[in-house]
């Protein structure tokens, strides 16, 4: 192994900010991608965030998300949505088609 390399990548530590407890399986939002928590995140206290990976995560139920296509999450509302908008940071792509009606996506985070 080369003599720079760090990790994998697949997760990052990261210090919780929120006053209360973030559960394993939250959408944190981050500058320009997202992490889920792999735990448990207590305020103030460092946890791990899952930044690679297929996650089933909540969606907007009128978003109609095609195979492969690019998704956002909206950190007003906590959910995927299918464009971009002011409140929104991308997710990743849709890994299975979630249509119009649908409250819950696979998606494949920073991807």
């Amino acid at each position: 192994m080369s003599k720079n390399f760090v990790c994998h990548g697949r997760t990052l530590d990261f210090k919780s900010a929120e006053s209360a407890v973030l559960p394993s399986g939250s959408v944190v939002a981050l500058e320009a991608m997202i992490g889920v928590a792999e735990t448990d995140l207590q305020p103030g206290k460092a946890g791990v965030l899952n930044v690679e990976g297929v996650f089933r995560l909540p969606k907007e139920s009128t978003a109609d998300l095609k195979l492969g296509a690019d998704c956002f999450w909206d950190t007003d509302k906590k959910h995927i949505v299918s464009a971009a908008a002011a409140t929104a940071v991308p997710a990743g792509k849709v890994w299975a088609a979630a249509g119009n009606g649908t409250t819950i996506a696979q998606i494949k985070i920073n991807a």
